[in-house]
């Protein structure tokens, strides 16, 4: 009998999918609504709603250097809805995030329930299994004049991109660091520099393995600069194998790639 208890707890946590219940309610369609309209108007108070939920083991957070945090994990209102969400902060204040709708088990069954009852409240599926994800405050890392020094600097979408903090090549495998050969066309000196300011790592892992590899070099500003990031204690997740561990930025740079 406990066996058969502890099958039908384990499918029930299992079920578990974008709200704890899984049921089209009107209580849930009200609620996803009015979640959704506050991401947009009131972004803080969304996220005052929400806490963090324990059960899942994904929620960590990392520096980005800079005084940056990155937060990730999913978080609930009244224990139903769920969202997957990624906070950064700096000195304890929420700068930007993104969020949207977190589906564990999302499979086809279910598909076209959720994507009606989150559709109508804006949210899109990307793919068959994963909704789009929304921004607050997102030009506080793309954008030039965020960066002291450069609001007169003419960017271009391809460099705005590695400024992206949440992008997903924040993890790298060891020795197999490469940059884009569209994107080595604007890397004149201004550029390496404005990139440097990155507050994703990752970003000035490239940079500077772009600079070691290619033995550039630069003003004094900017190798001093080059320098202090190699000071910084500030380590970058990489996948090594089938392990995940975190490597300086000088160690990540000692090599170059094949």
């Amino acid at each position: 009998m406990k066996y058969y208890i502890y099958i039908i707890c384990l499918l029930s946590i299992l079920n578990q999918s974008c709200f704890l219940q899984n049921k089209e309610t009107k209580f849930n369609k009200e609620e996803i609504n009015k979640l959704t309209h506050l991401v947009d108007s009131k972004p803080l108070e969304f996220i005052s709603k929400l806490k963090l939920d324990t059960m899942y083991l994904a929620h960590y957070s990392d520096s980005l250097g800079f005084d940056f945090i990155l937060e990730k994990g999913v978080f609930k209102f009244n224990n139903k809805i769920a969202f997957n969400l990624n906070i950064i902060k700096r000195n304890d204040s929420i700068v930007s995030f993104n969020v949207k709708p977190f589906c564990g088990n999302l499979n086809h069954n279910k598909i076209n329930i959720y994507n009606k009852l989150y559709k109508n409240a804006g949210w899109e599926l990307n793919n068959k299994y994963d909704f789009n994800t929304k921004y607050y405050n997102l030009n506080y890392f793309i954008s030039p004049n965020q960066i002291n020094g450069f609001d007169k600097y003419k960017s271009y979408p391809i460099i705005d991109s590695l400024l992206n903090p949440y992008n997903s090549f924040y993890y790298i495998e060891k020795n197999k660091i490469k940059t884009n050969d569209k994107i080595i066309e604007y890397l004149d000196e201004t550029t390496v520099y404005y990139l440097l300011n990155s507050k994703n790592p990752s970003t000035r892992v490239l940079i500077l393995s772009f600079i070691k590899c290619n033995q550039k070099v630069y003003n004094k500003d900017i190798n001093k600069f080059i320098e202090n990031l190699y000071n910084d204690k500030t380590k970058v997740n990489i996948i090594e194998g089938c392990s995940e561990k975190k490597v300086s930025l000088l160690d990540l740079t000692k090599e170059c790639s094949d």
